[in-house]
């Protein structure tokens, strides 16, 4: 089989349904990475330039996990081992490895920085969703630009992605569906020690 780069985006738009759905996805990757808190930013997404920043305080990730889990679709780490916990001992809410799809539904353009504990250097990538609406590019043929470099971005560990170029803009109507639909990741049987905190801000 040789795929087309424009498989990805058939997949994702199987997998992903709409907007909401996109943002819940990305927060259960925090969720399954262990994070105390997880905060999405919204900046103008009621106009044509807004942007979306989720950043949480999770195990990060390296650059092998980058390259090795990220950068190949349908693999996971939650998956295959017979690992249906965390390290924490939380239940993975995440599944199928579809966190790439989600950030692709939800903007053209995506950042991403991570840093794993007790590192001093972070992962920056940049990822442009357009390059695999090209009909002509094989999937191979994509290539996406990232470095490892000295941390600036992240204190301590975690995980930030920021995506603009939103393909949607956002109404109250989705702002009420997204804390409805997040509230229901919050486990009423969570102990002090191992609490999650979804906080969302933004400025519409």
């Amino acid at each position: 089989f040789q795929p087309r780069a424009r498989l990805l985006k058939l997949i994702g738009e199987e997998l992903i349904s709409d907007e909401v759905v996109a943002i819940s996805e990305l927060v259960k990757n925090a969720h399954d990475a262990d994070a105390h808190r997880v905060t999405i930013s919204f900046e103008g997404v009621t106009g044509p330039d807004g942007f979306i920043c989720i950043r949480d305080d999770g195990h990060g990730m390296d650059v092998d996990t980058l390259l090795g889990r990220w950068m190949e679709p349908a693999a996971s780490t939650k998956v295959g081992k017979g690992r249906q916990v965390t390290r924490l001992g939380r239940r993975v809410l995440g599944e199928k490895g579809v966190g790439r799809f989600a950030a692709d539904k939800l903007a053209r353009h995506l950042t991403i920085v991570s840093r794993c504990p007790r590192r001093s250097e972070e992962v920056h990538a940049v990822v442009d969703w357009d390059q695999y609406a090209d009909d002509a590019l094989m999937l191979a043929e994509v290539l996406n630009r990232w470095e490892v470099r000295p941390a600036r971005e992240i204190e301590g560990h975690g995980t930030l992605l920021r995506m603009g170029g939103l393909r949607s803009q956002w109404t109250e109507r989705m702002f009420r569906r997204l804390c409805l639909r997040l509230s229901r990741l919050l486990s009423p049987f969570r102990t002090d020690q191992d609490h999650f905190v979804i906080r969302i801000e933004s400025d519409d």
